[in-house]
């Protein structure tokens, strides 16, 4: 005689794509949030159209590395939309590093010179020294010259340097986020959890969607805006009209990004690093 389960678990993976729906009906609480990826993604996307200028190797390079950047955006906003935001975080970790690799190569040839001619596929900076050289250029200094040794420099860089980490805890094995995890398919009347995977729809979850969503949003609105800084402001072309309304519409996004900041629940998040952690 067959065994009687609690459900067929043959059916399962067919059955899970109903179970993600869910999740994405309860995602309707963050519809200001999908209108700011959209249009993120859709003024990121004009990047490499706005002119048939002429590139530069570093230029090539970061563009390469951008597409990258467009594609973890998507991957991490499609995991989260369908309620897995631990994993979401997986990929914006990788978006972080792509979208500083993008900005530092943009602003340096030497540094883009420097990547080619490594004897190892690898990027030859870590992460850390990726948010130095990235706050350094963001500040209208060159990339390459030895890092400013002011306070607002290093408060700068190690704020941004935070968020990766951050991301990278989600990322890691944890005993915070297996908490969570174990919270989140808890069976209440049998005193245990359920150890399959379920999206996360829970009201508690919404400050960690709003957190990731930010995180994405804004690296790849430093990366696109990176690359419009290089193309038309330092040599490659001049400003042009185009140029001046893709900023205008990159500082709408800026201003919009900060007022659902402000409006958010990121801060009910229990699990935070702080500056003394790095």
């Amino acid at each position: 005689m067959k065994k009687s389960r609690p459900f067929e678990m043959d059916e399962y993976w067919k059955n899970l794509p109903l179970l993600e729906l869910s999740a994405k009906k309860f995602n309707e609480k963050l519809s200001d949030w999908y209108q700011l990826t959209e249009k993120t993604f859709q003024l990121a996307l004009a990047v490499p159209f706005l002119k048939n200028y002429n590139k530069t190797q570093s230029i090539n390079i970061s563009i390469a590395f951008f597409k990258r950047c467009m594609t973890d955006f998507r991957s991490s906003f499609l995991l989260c939309d369908a309620g897995y935001p631990y994993q979401s975080a997986c990929v914006a970790a990788s978006l972080y590093e792509n979208s500083r690799v993008t900005c530092c190569l943009s602003y340096s040839q030497e540094l883009a010179q420097t990547f080619l001619s490594s004897s190892k596929p690898d990027i030859p900076w870590g992460p850390k020294d990726l948010s130095k050289m990235w706050v350094q250029s963001a500040s209208g200094d060159k990339v390459g010259k030895p890092y400013p040794k002011t306070k607002e420099f290093e408060e700068n860089w190690r704020c941004d340097y935070l968020r990766y980490k951050h991301l990278c805890k989600m990322k890691h094995p944890t005993l915070y986020h297996l908490n969570d995890e174990v919270k989140h398919t808890a069976i209440p009347d049998l005193d245990q959890f359920a150890p399959i995977p379920i999206p996360d729809n829970r009201e508690e979850a919404l400050g960690l969607k709003q957190y990731l969503l930010f995180c994405i949003n804004q690296d790849l609105q430093i990366a696109s805006s990176a690359l419009v800084e290089a193309i038309f402001v330092k040599g490659v072309t001049g400003v042009t009209d185009e140029s001046n309304e893709w900023e205008s519409k990159y500082g709408e996004l800026k201003g919009t990004i900060m007022n659902l900041l402000n409006q958010s629940k990121i801060s009910d998040i229990s699990f935070k690093l702080s500056l003394d952690e790095l």
